[in-house]
């Protein structure tokens, strides 16, 4: 066989099996003609009687409530429902110290840095807390009311006013 014929059958092939292909084309209604509609009803059949009574169930299940967390979000917490603490009587002599006195500041001692500075020794203190690292020195405020006081090879002494002083001390 030459190219010619080849190609030729080649183009038949491909018509014959568009042609086969084609989904088939539904017949037209007369122009006069009127539908009728069934005069008998339809009866479900078991299965579909029962696929309806489990979608009836789906609709009367409790519907989950918003996600607790976000797995997009690093670090934000979805706010938990709160729930209205019960009154409590607190006698006013009592409240009084409480909010005078400061609150304890959530730091840990990470560690101590030494350099020396014409001759003399000058340390760093490195703090971790909630909000991240702080590098402070003696004299520097490193949460609200609460100031390094002094550095010592192994504790950090913070001092507040009016407040007993807290040590941070590096554990092995």
């Amino acid at each position: 066989m030459d190219w010619k014929t080849t190609a030729v059958m080649s183009g038949f092939g491909i018509v014959a099996t568009w042609m086969a292909s084609a989904p088939p084309v539904p017949p037209r209604a007369p122009v006069g003609s009127v539908p009728v509609p069934p005069t008998t009803q339809v009866v479900a059949s078991p299965i579909e009687q029962e696929a309806a009574r489990l979608a009836r169930g789906l609709d009367l299940q409790a519907r989950p409530g918003p996600p607790s967390r976000n797995p997009f979000r690093f670090g934000v917490a979805t706010p938990a429902p709160t729930v209205a603490p019960a009154a409590s009587v607190v006698p006013a002599a009592a409240a009084a110290p409480t909010a005078a006195a400061h609150a304890v500041p959530s730091l840990s001692l990470a560690g101590i840095a030494e350099d020396v500075v014409e001759g003399t020794i000058v340390r760093t203190a490195i703090l971790s807390g909630p909000s991240g690292i702080v590098l402070a020195r003696v004299g520097d405020v490193v949460t609200e009311g609460y100031r390094v006081s002094s550095i010592e090879a192994g504790a950090v002494e913070l001092a507040a006013d009016g407040a007993v002083p807290l040590t941070l001390s590096l554990t092995p």
